[in-house]
């Protein structure tokens, strides 16, 4: 299959520590998959494009991380949501050991192999200077709902958030 990423992206993969790394990467590579019941597909990059993916380990330390992505005008901050409910982030290559949000409280994670946890976080367009964002989870309150809510970011500490929700966005 052909990946193609552009910037930071989330990916991950066993690290042999019993966690999971998140790596980073741009560009693109093909690969041919012929298995069990797999059609023999050929992924061959075109002629002209661009060059293969490479990617950089950033950190093994994080349990089931399911995104990492920047905030808008802060390419110096990676966000790195966990299934577990928790947003860590990475600053210039380090881990920072508090979360930025903690709403494992609110999460219902099922375990490692369910579907159920933190799902996503989108940034406000004009997060630097209104510090809102949005979380999507599997609520433990609502019997598995599809939640969004929204939060912002600490007036006294852009490292971490108000836990207090502004407001909740959507539950279905």
């Amino acid at each position: 299959a052909t990946t193609q990423g552009t910037g930071a992206s989330g990916t991950a993969g066993p690290s042999g520590s019993g966690s999971t790394g998140v790596t980073s990467g741009s560009g693109s590579t093909s690969s041919s998959s012929t298995g069990s019941g797999s059609p023999d597909v050929d992924c061959t990059a075109a002629e002209g494009s661009v060059p293969a993916l490479a990617l950089t380990l950033v950190t093994d330390q994080l349990t089931q991380p399911i995104q990492a992505k920047s905030a808008p005008d802060d390419p110096d901050r990676l966000y790195v949501a966990q299934k577990s409910g928790e947003i860590m982030i990475i600053e210039n290559g380090q881990l920072l050991p508090t979360p930025f949000l903690d709403i494992s409280n609110l999460v219902d994670d099922d375990g490692p192999t369910a579907e159920q946890g933190l799902l996503g976080i989108a940034f406000h367009p004009d997060y630097k200077t209104n510090g809102r964002f949005f979380v999507h989870f599997s609520s433990a309150q609502n019997g598995d709902d599809s939640t969004v809510m929204e939060f912002k970011r600490s007036a006294s500490d852009p490292h971490l958030a108000d836990p207090t929700p502004v407001q909740l966005v959507l539950e279905h």
